[in-house]
This record gives C-alpha cells, structure tokens and sequence, in this order.
C-alpha cells in the first residue's frame, strides 16, 4: 500500500508539470494566454516521453495503468485530461504509442464520461 501511495504521489507532481506545460500550450492557443509557448511545447513533449517510455516498461510487465495498482488510480486521472487535450495546444501525441494505447484504456473504462475535446474509445482492434 505504502509503494502505491508514494507512486501516485510522484505521478500526481508530474501531472501538475503537464499542467505546467500541455495545459498553458492549450490555454494559449484557445485563449490566447500570454505564455512562452515554444517553452510549453518542448516541456510537454519532454514529458512525454517519459510518461510513454514509463508505460511502455509497464506494458512489458504486464500493466496496464501509470502505478502498480492493477486498476487505474487518481494518478491516471490526473495526468490523462492533459494529455488528451495536448493537440488543442498543437502538442501532437503522434510519436508516443504507449500514451495512446493508455489513453484508449483509460476511455475504455467502464463509466468513462466523454468531455469536450475528448470523445469515447471505438472497439477494441482485434489482432487479424
């Protein structure tokens, strides 16, 4: 319990630099926000990376979600809004798999309520 505490906790302050930076991209491009959006964009993909890079070693082990709980926890929630809002603030997730397959998991949960900006997951692909 102490392990997943201390991993939400960690994943949660990530989740605010994504605030920090995809979240100012998005206010800036739709509410014109006074921000250094060159700065905003390379710290968002930065983090990008890292959060793909993470779930993608998770993938590997078995997991599907940011922490070792296996079920989503609020550090899911609290990074995934961001995320999925980062292309209104021109921050594509082309090149980040592993965030998009988590994205998909986390809108096939059950009771996931779309929002503006972020729609319901289509089927799941079944493997030909």
């Amino acid at each position: 319990m102490k392990k997943s505490l201390g991993q939400i906790s960690q994943w949660l302050a990530f989740a605010d630099c994504i605030t920090s930076t995809a979240s100012a991209a998005h206010l800036h491009d739709g509410l014109f926000y006074d921000f250094d959006i060159d700065a905003a964009r390379a710290g968002a993909h930065w983090l990008f990376r890292i959060l793909d890079e993470h779930l993608w070693f998770r993938e590997r082990e078995g997991r599907d979600w940011v922490c070792s709980a296996p079920h989503p926890t609020v550090a899911d929630i609290g990074c995934f809004t961001y995320v999925m809002l980062s292309e209104e603030g021109g921050i594509s997730r082309q090149d980040y798999p592993a965030i998009r397959r988590w994205c998909d998991r986390v809108k096939r949960i059950e009771g996931f309520t779309a929002m503006s900006g972020v729609f319901p997951a289509g089927p799941p692909r079944v493997a030909a």
